[in-house]
């Protein structure tokens, strides 16, 4: 573990005990890993600028072109595979790329949800936006309860090595993140550290539909894939 990863161990935990011990509103339920942010270098070149990051973050120097020639991405665009041979060799991760086609209930929030336990392991992850024309790396998340103890999903942190419309600490709201996030054509995909966030995801995904959980910027509550029998 890195010092950085050993004093968020200690830091967060105490912030949010901190939080849960204030008399009176909702606690902040948020972590925004301070991952160092890079730009793509070339057209082609987010998903390396967002390796360059993640190994970064877990301690090791690495460049946009070493990545590149170790893949065999050269000046295209990488695919989700080469993306994670760069993921496996250049961080302290193993790397997973989940897939679930697009017409699988819930797909998208399984998916989503498996990055959030990244975070909480201290782990970021890369997500495709655009139908999978550009990688952006997952680095926080935040959300908190309305008066009826709804979790209620506010925004995604995530670092966007586009030079032109990205930049460092980024945040979307939950409405516009399923807007973001599609699939391309036919299958979502995410490159997580390990494939246990993925177990984990979809269990913190059914309790968040099943404790009446909203995705903020949406309509009332949000149940993807039918599991409530009434309405919270």
């Amino acid at each position: 573990m890195t010092f950085k990863k050993l004093m968020l161990t200690i830091v967060i935990p105490v912030l949010f005990l901190i939080n849960m011990g204030c008399p009176g509103g909702d606690p902040i339920n948020e972590v925004n890993l301070p991952v160092a942010f890079f730009e793509q270098e070339c057209l082609e070149w987010c998903g390396m600028a967002c390796i360059q990051m993640w190994a970064d973050w877990d301690g090791h120097c690495v460049t946009q072109g070493e990545i590149a020639d170790y893949t065999g991405v050269g000046n295209d665009t990488a695919t989700a595979q080469e993306l994670l041979l760069g993921v496996a060799y250049y961080t302290a991760s193993e790397g997973y790329l989940e897939q679930r086609f697009y017409y699988e209930h819930g797909a998208q929030g399984d998916l989503i949800s498996s990055t959030v336990n990244g975070v909480l392991d201290y782990t970021p992850s890369i997500m495709p936006f655009y139908r999978g024309t550009h990688a952006v790396l997952i680095k926080g998340y935040k959300y908190h309860h309305d008066a009826y103890s709804r979790p209620i999903a506010e925004k995604v942190y995530y670092n966007d090595p586009d030079p032109f419309d990205g930049g460092a600490n980024k945040n979307t709201s939950g409405v516009m993140l399923e807007f973001y996030f599609e699939p391309n054509p036919f299958k979502y995909w995410v490159l997580l550290g390990m494939e246990d966030y993925v177990q984990y995801g979809i269990e913190g995904h059914d309790e968040f539909v099943l404790s009446g959980g909203i995705v903020y910027g949406l309509p009332g509550p949000y149940d993807p894939k039918d599991l409530r029998e009434e309405p919270l």
